[in-house]
């Protein structure tokens, strides 16, 4: 075990050129997210700030921050960073099978 004093780092790797990010079905079916919201969990795991994705789909901010909050909401977060930290975990393959989602809901969830 690591005493309080000594420095940890976590370093994460990622293909930019290649992202991987989770079927917009899968997103729907783990979080209950809309339509409207899944586009917009879709940007921000790619990157886009609320400010061009607003500007990008025509909307008011306003309108983005709603659905941003809404997506805490459902996922259990609470800040930005980790709502996009925990939707980039999501799996890119998942079963959508019954009862099988609500299980994976759980388990995301529960490792927060």
């Amino acid at each position: 075990m690591h005493g309080a004093t000594e420095p940890l780092a976590l370093v994460m790797l990622s293909d930019e050129a290649d992202p991987k990010q989770a079927a917009p079905a899968v997103l729907q079916a783990l979080f209950g997210f809309t339509p409207a919201e899944t586009r917009a969990a879709l940007a921000l795991m790619a990157g886009d700030t609320p400010d061009d994705y607003a500007a990008a789909q025509h909307v008011k901010i306003a309108t983005v921050h709603s659905q941003i909050v809404a997506l805490k909401d459902k996922t259990g977060t609470r800040r930005h960073t980790d709502l996009v930290a925990l939707l980039l975990r999501v799996p890119l393959e998942f079963q959508l099978d019954e009862g099988a989602a609500s299980a994976e809901v759980a388990g995301i969830k529960a490792s927060e």
